[in-house]
């Protein structure tokens, strides 16, 4: 990854890769439009990595299931002949078990049929891996997310005004419990495995629940969704919540971190005004902190100055949380719709023309980051800029990782490159700096990168995941060859 720094994300090196020094690295073939390969991360057992074959009858396919260890080393493949029409609808996995939710295709007269393969890495030796697949039957067009403990599934459907969370147990394939939850949506939700209860918290603002105050909400209820209860979020006429992410931090306490809106200012934004934080302890609300961004310590950078003054479209992604069971750190990221504008001459006319817009990507400027403690006080902030990130996937780029010395490793891929930076509340161990991703071969030229991901994996190791268009006269007269990568990172 070109300079290696101490506790910088550095390639990790196995026996076979230690004489051309090349990253830990597995490339498999893909098709150019760079959508054949879908892969789910189970921890110390390596990685599962899935993609659709050749097609058998008109109504069954070949599909390919591959596990592979933590060196990338391929362990055993599985073969399945699953329904052609089927689609990887969410994925999962927790301790030693990991959920694979087909569907078919969706459409305005047929119901989806819904397919789970479930496995237990832990109780079943890898090549002993079967990839049944199970009917089962949870009554929803669509499914946004799973998140599963054992047997029971939690199943989050979004679809217009009927948005809902399916509680379904895969041992009796039954549905426990279904809660509706209108036009309201899920903002995020956790699982506490001790106390045997599942938090989510609800934006219930845009038209509510009827039997629900207008607001935010954190549904709180057992495995099966059972006797489930509802705790509004404290109200302020000056101040509107416009997100929530929720951690543990001991047993029967929870700090919530999200945005805010002030109502009383006089330019209202998409980018919100701030961060603000909650704890819940026993069953009880506390009282919020706010933090307005205009107040932090690190400050905006010339490009969103700019960005503001020329009255753009500014907006906020919310990214998730990241702890280290000490710091609870929060990552959200300022972009606006970026327009080419060409002028149209119609047939006929030299000297009339009709400007026409159009839509070229995403523009990301900056990251926010703030950390807190379990109180949600705020230990330091971070202002991080994103250069030169055009992009037609509007999610979260940039990640946070809180070491045992609570250092905060930010970080954010963009094409073949790593930006980050390392630091220690607000001490700048390592300044911003940007690295290239090693390729298999020493004279790769990575010509195209997409859909490129850096996600924790386990311990203090990471994946870098993508497609790309590699050129090396090694591979003939084109010299190209277009492939699904994945890197293994370690932290150190």
């Amino acid at each position: 990854m070109g300079i290696l720094l101490l506790y910088t994300l550095l390639p990790l090196i196995s026996n076979s890769q230690t004489e051309n020094n090349n990253p830990i690295r597995l490339e498999l073939e893909s098709d150019k439009d760079w959508y054949d390969y879908s892969y789910l991360p189970v921890g110390q057992y390596g990685i599962v990595v899935i993609t659709r074959e050749k097609l058998i009858h008109q109504d069954t396919a070949l599909w390919n299931f591959t596990l592979y260890d933590t060196n990338l080393l391929k362990i055993k493949q599985f073969n399945v002949k699953l329904l052609s029409s089927l689609l990887l609808a969410s994925s999962h996995f927790s301790g030693s078990g990991f959920y694979l939710l087909f569907q078919t295709s969706n459409t305005r007269k047929t119901t989806p049929r819904w397919f789970l393969i479930q496995e237990n890495l832990q109780v079943s030796p890898p090549q002993n891996l079967s990839f049944n697949p199970l009917e089962i039957f949870p009554e929803l067009n669509t499914v946004q997310q799973m998140s599963a403990v054992g047997s029971q599934l939690f199943l989050f459907s979004s679809e217009e005004e009927n948005n809902a969370i399916c509680f379904y147990d895969a041992q009796t394939n039954k549905i426990s419990h279904k809660e509706l939850l209108s036009n309201s949506y899920t903002e995020s939700f956790i699982i506490d495995t001790s106390l045997q209860k599942i938090f989510i918290t609800i934006n219930n603002y845009n038209k509510p629940i009827e039997r629900l105050n207008k607001g935010f909400l954190l549904f709180e209820s057992n495995f099966s969704g059972q006797n489930g209860t509802y705790t509004k979020f404290p109200e302020y006429d000056s101040y509107q919540f416009k997100s929530a992410r929720m951690a543990k931090t001991d047993s029967a306490s929870y700090v919530i971190i999200g945005t805010y809106n002030n109502a009383t200012e006089k330019k209202p934004s998409n980018l919100h005004s701030g961060v603000y934080t909650l704890t819940y302890k026993n069953g009880k609300m506390g009282y919020p902190n706010f933090f307005n961004y205009t107040s932090l310590k690190t400050k905006d950078t010339k490009e969103l100055i700019k960005a503001q003054s020329n009255a753009l479209n500014l907006n906020l992604v919310i990214g998730d949380l990241y702890t280290n069971n000490h710091q609870y750190g929060f990552v959200t990221e300022v972009y606006y719709p970026e327009y080419s504008t060409t002028n149209y001459y119609a047939p006929g006319s030299y000297y009339v023309s009709t400007p026409v817009s159009t839509f070229e990507g995403y523009r990301f400027l900056n990251a926010y980051i703030t950390t807190f403690d379990k109180e949600g006080n705020l230990l330091w902030d971070n202002y991080m800029p994103i250069n030169d990130m055009l992009t037609q996937t509007l999610n979260s780029k940039v990640g946070l990782y809180l070491d045992e010395q609570n250092n905060g490793y930010i970080y954010y891929p963009n094409n073949s490159t790593i930006t980050s930076t390392l630091v220690n509340s607000y001490t700048v161990i390592e300044p911003l700096m940007t690295e290239k991703l090693g390729t298999a071969h020493a004279k790769d030229i990575i010509e195209a990168s997409g859909q490129v991901r850096v996600e924790r994996w386990y311990g203090n190791n990471f994946l870098v995941t993508g497609y790309q268009v590699i050129k090396n006269p090694l591979y003939g007269k084109n010299g190209k060859r277009n492939i699904f990568f994945i890197n293994r990172l370690q932290y150190r």
